[in-house]
C-alpha cells in the first residue's frame, strides 16, 4: 500500500509505518509525501519537546553573576554564557525593552566579539539527539554602531566550555558580507552534523558573534540578542 491520502487511510483495513501519506499543503501547492512512521516520529518530537530552542538563556534576560564585566578573563557572564576572549568587556543592556548582551572588543585588536554556551551531552562521548547526519539551524541577531565585521559561528563537541578536544562541525569565521551598522541583522546558518563527539567530550560548544576584520583604530560595542539552535531533520 503506497501514496494514500488521508481519506483513504481512514478506509483502509491495514497500513504499516513504511506506507505512504500524502500531504497536500495548507494554502495549495504541491503535495509532498512521507511514511507513517516519519509522521508519527515528527509528532513524538514535538510532544517532547526535541523541535524546542536547544539554547537556554538565548533572550540574555538572566545574570545572576553580575550584569556587567570589564576586560575580562575568559570566564562565564551571564547565566550559561561564556566569555571566551580576553580584555573584552561584557554588560547586559536593552534596547526598546528588549534585553541584549554588550560585547566591547578592546581597542586596536582583531578579538572576536563573541559568545559561548555549552550544552551538556546526555553522556560523555554520547551524541544525542546531536547525532551525525542531523540537520540544524542557528541563528542570532546583531547590531553594530560601527562597519568592518562579519559573521562568527564555532559550533563544536569538546570537553569543556574552553574547547578542549574539540571536534569541529561549523566554523564560519568571518564569512559572508560585511554586517550593516545601526539597525539589528539576523543571522542564520544551517549545518548537517558530519562527525560524532570523542570519547572524552560532554558537550556541545555554541559560539556566535562576530568578528572585526576593517577599521581596527577603536574600540566597539557589540550588541547580541535571540540565540536559537533548533533542528531540522533527524
Amino acid at each position: 500500500m503506497a501514496g494514500l491520502t488521508i481519506n483513504e487511510l481512514e478506509q483502509a483495513s491495514s497500513v504499516s509505518t513504511n506506507d505512504e501519506i500524502e500531504i497536500q499543503q495548507v494554502g495549495g501547492g504541491a503535495s509532498k509525501k512521507a511514511t507513517l512512521g516519519q509522521i508519527l516520529s515528527h509528532d513524538a518530537r514535538l510532544i517532547t519537546g526535541q523541535y524546542k530552542n536547544k539554547i537556554i538563556n538565548g533572550d540574555m534576560s538572566v545574570w545572576q553573576r553580575g550584569t556587567s564585566f570589564t576586560e575580562v578573563s575568559p570566564q562565564y557572564v551571564a547565566d550559561r554564557w561564556y566569555s571566551p576572549y580576553l580584555n573584552t568587556t561584557v554588560a547586559q543592556s536593552s534596547s526598546g525593552g528588549v534585553l541584549h548582551m554588550n560585547i566591547t572588543r578592546p581597542l586596536g585588536t582583531s578579538t572576536n566579539a563573541t559568545t559561548r554556551q555549552g550544552i551538556e551531552l546526555p553522556a560523555t562521548g554520547a551524541a544525542g539527539e546531536f547525532q551525525s547526519g542531523s540537520t540544524w539551524t542557528i541563528s542570532y541577531e546583531v547590531r553594530l554602531d560601527t562597519a568592518g565585521c562579519k559573521q562568527r559561528i564555532a559550533i563544536g563537541f569538546a570537553d569543556d566550555i574552553a574547547n578542549t578536544n574539540a571536534v569541529s562541525l561549523v566554523s564560519e569565521d568571518e564569512t559572508g558580507s560585511e554586517i550593516a551598522t545601526g539597525a539589528w541583522v539576523k543571522i542564520t546558518h544551517t549545518f548537517t552534523i558530519n562527525a560524532s563527539p570523542l570519547a572524552s567530550n560532554v558537550c556541545l560548544n555554541v559560539e556566535v558573534g562576530v568578528k572585526k576584520t576593517a577599521g581596527l583604530g577603536a574600540a566597539d560595542v557589540n550588541r547580541l540578542r535571540s540565540v536559537q539552535l533548533e533542528t531540522v531533520s533527524y
